[in-house]
């Protein structure tokens, strides 16, 4: 009897801290002084949104936003006092323009707001922090879009932005450069802090060309100096896919629980066949098509092109996820998984000159997948988009099915 008692004595005891916990708490919030948490604007932008950008990192958020918002072609413009054919050199001004859909209200409003991520359950966008990169090397960006102009601006540690239309900037000033704004392309302006920031043209054309490898719209993206072209890349798809025949055994897909266990270091084994059930992604369909993309460098007039062909293999997939799972996957991302998704493997037929595959998100991550073979998909990324995550234990499990259908499909 005694032992009784001290166990019910001893499973009291948590119950009763968290009940004192609960009242101390509620008296606070009563009776306490109450204060909003302040946010200096310059500090979370200069430590943290600008400083994680890696390299080519603010290009690959405009790309990938111009991919997304269906845009077939993108140019990238660099202003510069020094001319050189291998390194664009001493940047005073950056514009990069793309034909897609043009900004709507939401959009102004989105771009005007940190951590505001794209509700687009089928866009990989969900921090609202991508654009944010501008600022490693500018301090006032412009945006035009359908006739609208938007400056940020600072006002202390303080973020502010104007917005103002063509029609009354053409009424109230002259620009002879105005002319190249207008239209239907949506552009971004950028004045250099550092007039020290160099690209290299060559490396700089690598990156362009991986960053087309799985763009859904996009076909040519130009690169400009003063106003004289110095390098397109060029994609084209052959418009007909293949169909490849699914096997029952690779059409639906769980992760097995040893690889849950392995996953989830505090799940335990008996618990891993619920945890297993609560996620499952159907193979609906698999297609392969022949892709090529064609890099052509300008050097003193001289033309240097490159054609590389590609086979990507397409999986459309159906996942399926218990209430609980689609309810803390939208607590973390504030949009739902997407319904359906599609994942892609790509590889070269012959003469590979990939020298490693890696993960993509959109862009490319800094993750390698082991093999000659670029893996894409709705992957959910960690907050600098260089790498998928794993940590979060709903979106850990997303992307390591997501990766083990790409791996069925690959074999």
């Amino acid at each position: 009897m005694p032992k009784r008692k001290n166990r019910e004595y001893e499973e009291d005891v948590p119950q009763a801290k968290k009940a004192r916990t609960a009242e101390l708490r509620s008296q606070i919030l009563r009776d306490g002084v109450q204060a909003k948490v302040q946010v200096n604007q310059r500090a979370l932008i200069d430590k943290m949104l600008a400083r994680y950008a890696g390299s080519y990192s603010t290009f690959r958020e405009l790309i990938q936003n111009a991919d997304d918002a269906g845009a077939r072609n993108v140019t990238i413009e660099f202003f510069s006092s020094v001319s050189s054919v291998d390194t664009i050199s001493s940047v005073s001004e950056i514009r990069l323009r793309n034909d897609g859909r043009p900004f709507v209200e939401n959009d102004w409003e989105r771009v005007s707001k940190i951590a505001e991520g794209n509700p687009d359950e089928q866009t990989v966008g969900m921090f609202g922090v991508g654009f944010y990169s501008v600022f490693s090397f500018t301090e006032h960006p412009l945006i035009y879009s359908d006739g609208h102009w938007l400056a940020f601006h600072w006002d202390g540690d303080q973020l502010c932005t104007s917005r103002m239309t063509n029609e009354t900037l053409h009424a109230q000033n002259e620009y002879s450069d105005l002319a190249r704004f207008t239209g239907t392309d949506t552009m971004f302006l950028f004045t250099i802090r550092d007039k020290k920031l160099s690209f290299s043209v060559e490396d700089l054309s690598k990156f362009l060309q991986t960053a087309m490898y799985f763009s859904k719209s996009l076909r040519s993206i130009k690169l400009l100096l003063n106003d004289n072209e110095i390098c397109t890349v060029k994609k084209t798809v052959n418009e007909e896919p293949n169909e490849i025949q699914i096997t029952s055994e690779t059409k639906q897909l769980k992760l097995t629980e040893e690889v849950l266990c392995n996953l989830l270091p505090s799940l335990k084994k008996a618990d891993a066949a619920g945890v297993r059930n609560r996620l499952s992604m159907t193979i609906e369909q698999l297609t392969s098509v022949q892709m090529s993309i064609e890099t052509t460098i300008t050097k003193k007039a001289e033309k240097q092109s490159k054609i590389e062909s590609f086979i990507v293999v397409e999986a459309s997939c159906t996942p399926k996820a218990t209430a609980e799972f689609q309810k803390q996957c939208h607590r973390i991302l504030k949009k739902n998984i997407p319904a359906t998704t599609r994942c892609s493997l790509l590889f070269q037929p012959k003469g590979n000159s990939l020298t490693i595959g890696k993960i993509f998100v959109g862009i490319s991550t800094h993750q390698r997948t082991g093999s000659l073979l670029h893996l894409s998909g709705h992957f959910y990324p960690t907050i600098e988009r260089e790498n998928i995550d794993f940590r979060d234990t709903y979106l850990g499990h997303w992307n390591s099915l997501l990766l083990f259908s790409l791996g069925c499909c690959g074999r």
